[in-house]
């Protein structure tokens, strides 16, 4: 009798198990559902608040330079110092940047911080120049270069060149401004900024825009100015 007992315990106990983990299997599915679903359904939307981000992302900095900070910004001679918009108040300290292991073309990594492509060319030179910046940061924050979508053919792009004894002005007038959806986007700095046959000395103002993709974890769309030396 009482093997028959003990018997009865241990299959009641296997099933108590097995029905635990059944309902520890069924929620942890229904949170992943959950999730998916709540992502998927965010795709395309515009982004608002601050969204999470990946321990592999680079977390932007934020911080806003003050003005004796920008105004004791130095570089090497020769190189890109600041980039200056007057219809956007823009008044801009100038990095350097290259590309990313993936082979995307790398962002500065202050949101108010423009950045100069180190394999693109220079005023003067017969290359095209390349500056970036971001549209945005990780919380409500506009970046540099979050409004060159508004930016009409002549408004004028200056480029300041760190020199000695005074820095040297290059100004520079919009001739094209257009937005490129993000799976477009490598083929046309590919052919249209890179290629040899491209060349002319324009430069070239690039950011995110559109809408922005949970997903992705990118905006979905890149705009492009183009401007050529007065």
């Amino acid at each position: 009798m009482s093997l028959r007992i003990n018997s009865w315990k241990k299959v009641a106990t296997y099933t108590l198990w097995i029905v635990l983990a059944a309902l520890f299997l069924t929620f942890f599915l229904r949170v992943a559902l959950w999730e998916k679903d709540y992502y998927e359904g965010k795709e395309g939307s515009e982004r608002a608040v601050a969204a999470a981000v990946p321990d592999e992302v680079e977390v932007l900095d934020e911080t806003k330079p003050t003005e004796e900070e920008v105004a004791e910004y130095k570089v090497p001679l020769g190189l890109p110092h600041y980039i200056n918009i007057p219809f956007l108040n823009i008044h801009a300290k100038v990095v350097t940047v290259g590309l990313k292991k993936s082979g995307e073309l790398e962002t500065p990594n202050n949101i108010f911080d423009a950045g100069w492509y180190t394999d693109s060319g220079l005023p003067g030179q017969n290359k095209n120049i390349v500056i970036d910046g971001h549209s945005g940061g990780p919380t409500e924050y506009n970046g540099v270069f979050r409004h060159i979508g508004e930016l009409m053919p002549g408004e004028i792009i200056e480029i300041v060149i760190a020199a000695e004894p005074e820095d040297i002005v290059y100004r520079y007038h919009v001739v094209d401004n257009k937005t490129i959806k993000l799976d477009e986007a490598t083929d046309f700095m590919r052919k249209n900024i890179f290629s040899n046959s491209a060349q002319e000395g324009a430069l070239y103002l690039i950011s995110c825009t559109g809408e922005w993709s949970n997903v992705q974890n990118t905006y979905l769309s890149r705009q492009f100015v183009k401007a050529v030396k007065i």
